[in-house]
C-alpha cells in the first residue's frame, strides 16, 4: 500500500530525466528564448583601397536565430565622421534587418579602421558594449570611385 504513493512521487523525477536526457543530445533544433543577432556574411568589411575625400557605405544584412523579436536600441561609434541607420522595428525571429555604415574619408590617410558596437537586446553580444561591426580599407589618392566596392 505504501509503495502507490511512492512510485507516484518518482514517476514526475524519471519524466524530468527522459526530457533533460532528451535536451542534452543534438541541439541543431534548438531556439533560443530571447533574441539572438547573426550577421550575414561577415562582421567585418573591408573597402581596399578608396580615394580621400568620399564618402562611403556598407550594407550589413542580419537574421534574429532567436525565438523573440530583436530591438536595436542604438548603433554606436566613436568617431565623428562616421554614422548608422539600422532597421527600427522590432525584426521578428527568422526575419532579417539591415544596418548601413556611413564614413568620410576625407582628411583620412592611409589605413583606417572604424568599429561599430551594436546595442540592443540580443542575448549575443560579442563584447560589453554590444554585437561589434568593423569596416576597414586603405585611402589611397591614386584610387578612383569606381574601384571603390560596397
Amino acid at each position: 500500500m505504501w509503495l502507490t504513493p511512492f512510485l507516484l512521487l518518482l514517476l514526475p523525477i524519471f519524466f524530468c530525466m527522459d526530457t533533460w536526457a532528451q535536451s542534452t543530445g543534438d541541439n541543431s533544433g534548438y531556439i533560443p528564448l530571447g533574441p539572438v543577432i547573426k550577421i550575414i556574411n561577415e562582421s567585418t568589411f573591408d573597402f581596399s583601397d578608396v580615394p580621400e575625400g568620399k564618402e562611403i557605405s556598407h550594407k550589413f544584412v542580419f537574421v534574429n536565430e532567436g525565438g523573440a523579436p530583436l530591438v536595436i536600441t542604438e548603433v554606436m561609434n566613436t568617431r565623428t565622421n562616421a554614422n548608422a541607420e539600422w532597421t527600427k522595428a522590432p525584426v521578428l525571429p527568422g526575419k532579417k534587418g539591415m544596418i548601413i555604415i556611413y564614413t568620410d574619408t576625407k582628411e583620412t590617410e592611409g589605413s583606417f579602421k572604424r568599429t561599430f558596437y551594436i546595442r540592443s537586446n540580443a542575448a549575443n553580444n560579442t563584447c560589453g558594449l554590444g554585437y561589434e561591426l568593423i569596416i576597414k580599407g586603405y585611402v589611397n589618392p591614386l584610387a578612383t570611385p569606381e574601384t571603390v566596392k560596397e
